[in-house]
């Protein structure tokens, strides 16, 4: 498992799983990769009109922040450290999308591990969550490393 560059974040906000993932992968505090992402989207995390956010928003944050990435619909086998993954049901909305983080060896940093306990906890987990499936990725490019 390669977890040295890339450390547990909790989503603070109740859409904030992207927001984790960014935190993670730059090495800054959830607080600092909100203010990236709200500034690309525009709007706060869990604003009403536009819960969550887009694949969009993450990628420019991480370039932002010096670690670009390209998004690919293909999952990709094996998943590098960094990758961040939208995962989410085969015939569910939006509300059952999550994004997770690799960090190497097959694992994966789940900002919100105990879902949907409100005491909110990051932990790492071998699969995806019962249920969820893989929808897309943002992969990073070559010679980008996390933090």
């Amino acid at each position: 498992m390669q977890f040295d560059a890339l450390r547990e974040v909790v989503q603070e906000d109740e859409w904030g799983c992207g927001v984790a993932c960014v935190a993670s992968i730059l090495a800054v505090s959830y607080a600092r990769a909100r203010q990236l992402l709200v500034r690309h989207k525009k709007a706060k995390i869990d604003a009403d009109e536009s819960q969550g956010l887009e694949l969009h928003h993450l990628a420019l944050a991480l370039r932002d922040g010096g670690f670009p990435v390209v998004a690919d619909w293909d999952e990709p086998k094996p998943y590098q450290p960094g990758t961040i993954v939208l995962i989410g049901r085969a015939r569910g909305g939006v509300e059952h999308e999550h994004y997770i983080v690799s960090v190497g060896g097959g694992w994966f940093m789940d900002p919100w591990i105990n879902y949907p306990n409100e005491n909110r906890q990051a932990g790492l987990r071998e699969s995806f969550p019962k249920g969820k499936i893989f929808y897309v990725a943002l992969v990073p490019k070559p010679g980008s490393y996390p933090r």
